[in-house]
């Protein structure tokens, strides 16, 4: 897979507000419910990359992606890593053993009895692989010395601390609670959703906790494993499919969080009747668990030949700041990241940054692999592929692009390449289109890309991509001003829905004046095409007459603008026309097709451009 970043900043615009220096070298991800597990070798030293012992896979944390900043296990530099990132289907978990007196609550799916294996696959039908070491969400915690207020919600909360912490007195940790004579108040937290598994199920917010918490995003790291809330009177668990956010508002006691129910009123129901505690006397406190068995594989568990994963080959530090010409020579350093998010996707990239450059008329040019394979396979192959992954800058100075020549006629006009790599000419059959401008096909020396755009019925010919676009105080290439946006996907006065769409001619000179006239013109394919006008004339003035007495083929020879005269100078003033005169009628009748009948005669007529000019003895009876 070959990603290419290209900088279409006017070369004499160089310099830092200009200049690119943070890239997502591929921006993708896999569903979480189908893979839900990455794996990774625990450094580029290992010997193997483990998973055949459940107490021993090499997992890598997948907590949201808002929440993955600063884990060392999400965010890593490349120079720490093997080199690829697998994601493996089927997996599954960590131990958590079940009591006598703990009933488990999930409205959609039967749990297999503490005896039975705990598994999770897309068809919830193969055994998956065992993964142990799970444990379970940490709450978070409230600086003390900081209340939270609506001025420091986001920095007056931790993601945790210690029981010493607490003992100390300098934090308070986030407890789960339902006052007595009290229900949670469960309700519809603006619609939003949580998706798993080709499943929706609605977040709701309950009133689970005490208020003067300020925001904090739940890390949820593990989507293997399987979490629940426990009430410590009776020992019953509700299982939670994600919990959003331990809290928001410092002002009130909100949880946010999805069950396994895809009816907002099912949820709603289940989450108030469970948490229930209007006939309690004293405060119902509530538990963070993990609901999973202690069940040994079984004699035959071999995952790596019946578990498959989707594997990402990103290469190694030394791959993205090299001196090597066979693997590339750029600046700077990259670091892998990864997080789940809302949408059962969990979003997989590359950074590329710290001494990153991508200057104007420079590319920046990554080259790696994907592939989905057995589970067993992953590590041969990603070995062997981290070694070939290549990633260089490359500078105007080094294609070998084509000529691409801009032809106009009326109000349209069409880009014509030439027809092969290096080529230096074009061709346009029409004689009514003339030469406006010529470029490049590729970035090349105090050129710049030249853009189509389009917005609704307005078009704009220009090296400036947002001219049809919202005014954003400034100008292309600088960035907005303090407080202003560039809005690229929208249209200036048009529909709030309506988007623009861009198509890059080549690269120009910015001074070209037959570029500058072409800023309002319409593009059009057909604009060097040749119009076969008379066979359609022809066709509808004859089809259905049962006679041709008479037809006349004209040929008319137009030459087009050349650099020496193609024959000997005659005593002609004009190119003479050729006739050819056809008398015999159309043997079949009314089902003959006249334009097939005149195609036979053109074959005399070896000009590059023919009109059709016909007369013809009517039949009285018409």
């Amino acid at each position: 897979m070959t990603q290419a970043v290209h900088n279409f900043a006017p070369p004499e615009s160089a310099g830092p507000d200009v200049d690119q220096n943070y890239f997502n070298v591929g921006w993708g991800g896999v569903r979480t419910g189908t893979l839900p597990i990455a794996l990774e070798k625990g450094g580029a030293g290992n010997a193997t990359l483990g998973y055949r012992d459940p107490d021993g896979v090499d997992t890598v944390g997948q907590c949201p992606w808002s929440a993955s900043q600063g884990r060392e296990d999400q965010m890593v530099d490349l120079d720490q890593t093997p080199g690829y990132t697998c994601e493996n289907s089927s997996l599954l978990f960590r131990s958590f053993p079940f009591s006598k007196n703990l009933t488990v609550l999930r409205p959609l799916r039967p749990l297999p009895s503490s005896a039975d294996a705990v598994l999770m696959s897309p068809a919830f039908v193969t055994p998956g692989l065992r993964v142990n070491g799970a444990t379970p969400p940490e709450l978070p915690c409230r600086v003390n010395a900081v209340p939270c207020s609506s001025d420091n919600g986001a920095t007056c909360m931790v993601d945790s601390c210690t029981d010493a912490d607490i003992e100390s007195g300098t934090h308070t940790r986030l407890s789960l609670r339902v006052p007595p004579g009290s229900t949670p108040n469960c309700r519809d937290h603006f619609g939003m959703t949580f998706a798993r598994d080709g499943r929706s199920y609605p977040i709701i917010k309950c009133d689970i906790r005490d208020a003067g918490f300020g925001r904090n995003t739940a890390r949820f790291c593990e989507p293997w494993s399987r979490v629940g809330f426990k009430r410590n009177d009776t020992g019953a668990v509700l299982e939670v499919a994600t919990v959003k956010h331990w809290s928001w508002r410092w002002q009130d006691g909100d949880v946010f969080f999805a069950v396994y129910e895809e009816d907002l009123e099912g949820a709603m129901s289940a989450a108030n009747g469970f948490f229930d505690n209007s006939n309690g006397t004293s405060r119902l406190d509530l538990e963070v668990v993990l609901l999973s068995s202690d069940a040994a594989p079984p004699a035959d568990y071999d995952p790596g030949a019946t578990e498959s994963a989707f594997t990402y080959v990103y290469g190694r530090g030394r791959s993205y700041a090299s001196l090597n010409p066979e693997s590339g020579h750029v600046a700077g350093s990259s670091r892998r990241r990864l997080g789940t998010s809302d949408r059962d996707y969990t979003v997989f990239t590359v950074n590329w940054l710290a001494g990153a450059k991508v200057g104007p008329g420079e590319t920046y040019v990554n080259r790696g692999y994907v592939f989905a394979s057995e589970l067993g396979a992953v590590e041969s192959l990603g070995d062997g592929l981290a070694e070939r992954v290549y990633v260089d800058k490359v500078q105007e100075v080094d294609y070998d692009g084509r000529r691409v020549d801009l032809y106009a006629s009326g109000g349209g006009f069409a880009a014509v390449p030439a027809s092969r790599a290096k080529g230096r000419s074009t061709e346009c059959a029409s004689p009514s289109a003339s030469l406006a401008c010529s470029g490049s096909s590729v970035p090349r020396p105090n050129a710049a890309a030249l853009f189509y755009v389009t917005c609704g019925e307005r078009t704009r010919v220009g090296f400036d991509p947002y001219g049809l676009s919202p005014d954003f105080g400034g100008s292309f290439p600088g960035h907005a001003p303090p407080g202003e946006t560039v809005r690229a996907y929208a249209c200036r006065d048009g529909e709030v829905s309506s988007r623009p769409t861009w198509r890059l001619l080549g690269f120009f000179m910015r001074d070209d004046a037959g570029c500058a006239e072409l800023a309002n013109a319409t593009y059009d394919e057909t604009v060097c095409e040749v119009s076969w006008l008379g066979f359609s004339f022809l066709h509808r003035l004859w089809h259905g007459l049962g006679s041709l007495p008479s037809l006349t083929i004209v040929c008319l020879h137009q030459l087009s603008p050349t650099s020496g005269p193609s024959e000997p100078p005659s005593l002609s003033p004009a190119t003479p026309a050729v006739e050819s005169s056809v008398t015999e009628p159309p043997s079949q009748g009314l089902s003959h097709s006249v334009s097939q009948y005149v195609s036979r005669h053109l074959l005399e007529c070896r000009y590059s451009h023919i009109f059709l000019l016909c007369s013809a003895k009517r039949d009285p009876r018409y």
